[in-house]
């Protein structure tokens, strides 16, 4: 087994001042030891990707595929280890190299492959 989801979630606030706000709640809870509960939503907040689980093994191959807004890009970045997820867990046998914004720092004279180097 090289990759290992397990009943992961994510969730997201929808405007950046009740967001900011949670999280300076959680990290002074954290600081003085008190838990605070990841597995529900408090206001203005949703549920970006839910109760995903599969396993990947040597050699096998993956596509995600889904609408707009459907949580693909958001997984990556919880295999990526870029985004923590909020409930599940993630096993990673090996290195994971991540390049999620497919348009970032490409020169368009060039080939794919050129790009890459």
């Amino acid at each position: 087994m090289v990759l290992e989801v397990s009943h992961v979630w994510k969730k997201f606030c929808r405007n950046l001042k009740s967001s900011i706000g949670y999280g300076m709640k959680d990290v002074a809870a954290s600081m003085i030891g008190m838990s605070f509960n990841n597995e529900t939503l408090r206001k203005d907040e949703f549920w970006a990707v839910q109760d995903i689980s599969f396993q990947l093994d040597k050699g096998d191959v993956l596509g995600i595929c889904g609408l707009n807004g459907s949580g693909k890009t958001t997984l990556l970045r919880m295999i990526s280890g870029i985004f923590p997820p909020d409930k599940g867990e993630i096993k990673v046998d090996g290195r994971i190299g991540a390049l999620i914004a497919v348009g970032a720092g490409f020169h368009p004279h060039m080939t794919g492959r050129e790009n890459i180097y």
